[in-house]
């Protein structure tokens, strides 16, 4: 029996950088954008680098509204998002 989830999925998120991890978890505190580039002195469109970056890694495609979502569902648990990005491959 599968579990349903594409073998590596563990590789997958041990794949990501330091800087990825530190901006979901940021998501999952609920900051913007804008809000986390400001934290790390950077564009915001370095932060959405970041996250194109995180989902390629994952193999997923999200928009901002789904992100939303399941940064809401997370109540600030960087895990619970990986998780639920993974199990959305």
């Amino acid at each position: 029996m599968t579990s349903g989830k594409p073998a590596g999925a563990a590789e997958q998120v041990e794949s990501l950088t330091e800087r990825e991890l530190d901006v979901v978890s940021l998501l999952a505190e609920g900051l913007s954008h804008k809000d986390i580039a400001n934290r790390f002195v950077v564009a915001p469109s370095t932060i959405k680098k970041h996250l194109k970056n995180l989902y390629g890694k994952l193999d997923v495609q999200i928009n901002d509204d789904a992100l939303a979502h399941l940064v809401d569902v997370a109540n600030g648990d960087a895990r619970g998002v990986l998780n639920a990005l993974e199990l959305a491959v």
